[in-house]
């Protein structure tokens, strides 16, 4: 698993060496010149540490509003799922419920 996000215009993967067996340089995805996108990459040793990556993250970056295509029904409930595994709330790592 891995985790791909944007925030005002940046963008962000977090992997997991679990499932990646090698580090992921940043690079540029640019789909079309008006949205242009640079991702910052942070290569993780496993999936607990990529959800902690992740939730550290959002607390560093701090983003009013999440928005997300299937977020309801599949990412959200994804991430609080696979965090239970390893013994993490979403709730209490993020404040999100």
């Amino acid at each position: 698993m891995m985790i791909s996000y944007m925030v005002d215009g940046w963008g962000f993967l977090i992997t997991n060496w679990e499932v990646i067996s090698e580090d992921i340089d940043d690079f540029e995805y640019t789909p079309t010149p008006e949205f242009e996108g640079w991702f910052t990459i942070f290569n993780e040793p496993d999936e607990a540490s990529m959800l902690l990556k992740f939730f550290s993250h959002c607390w560093e970056l701090n983003p009013f509003i999440y928005v997300s295509y299937n977020g309801d029904f599949f990412d959200w409930p994804f991430i609080q799922d696979r965090a239970k595994v390893h013994g993490l709330s979403l709730e209490n790592e993020i404040g999100i419920t």
